[in-house]
């Protein structure tokens, strides 16, 4: 196994990129609940194989901001991680000070807001199976 802090982060920026996206949520069963990927989606990305590990998305709804899915091959926190690192690097470098976060019961996400309780974050709203927080960013960083 490859050293999680080795992975390749890129952003999906072509028809290709976003097909292995939905690939891999087709793979893991995630529902793609009409869900259309756009900027920024960050991939994960094996180092050796260059293989896609796994993915934060962005979607819009409503004319929101949402991102999610968040979905990994491997259930990784480290992974996780550096997903969530460079996405909210993306937001920031997009000039974005807050989005939505779409949780799925049960997943690494929401494992890990439940406990970590990440400052910047606001619960609103649930929907079926899913939370939706309010992410704000904090520019200090």
């Amino acid at each position: 196994m490859f050293n999680v802090m080795q992975v390749a982060i890129h952003i999906a920026n072509s028809e290709p990129t976003y097909k292995s996206c939905y690939d891999l949520m087709d793979a893991e069963g995630v529902d793609r609940n009409d869900v259309k990927l756009s900027l920024p989606t960050v991939m994960a990305l094996d180092p050796d194989t260059m293989e896609l590990i796994g993915f934060l998305g962005t979607h819009y709804q409503d004319n929101l901001i949402i991102a999610g899915p968040m979905v990994l091959k491997e259930k990784n926190i480290m992974i996780l991680w550096r997903l969530c690192e460079a996405y909210e690097s993306a937001m920031r470098a997009l000039g974005i000070t807050q989005y939505i976060m779409s949780v799925e019961d049960g997943n690494i996400m929401d494992l890990a807001i439940k406990r970590y309780d990440p400052p910047g974050m606001e619960k609103y709203a649930r929907e079926g199976n899913r939370d939706f927080y309010v992410r704000r960013l904090n520019h200090g960083h």
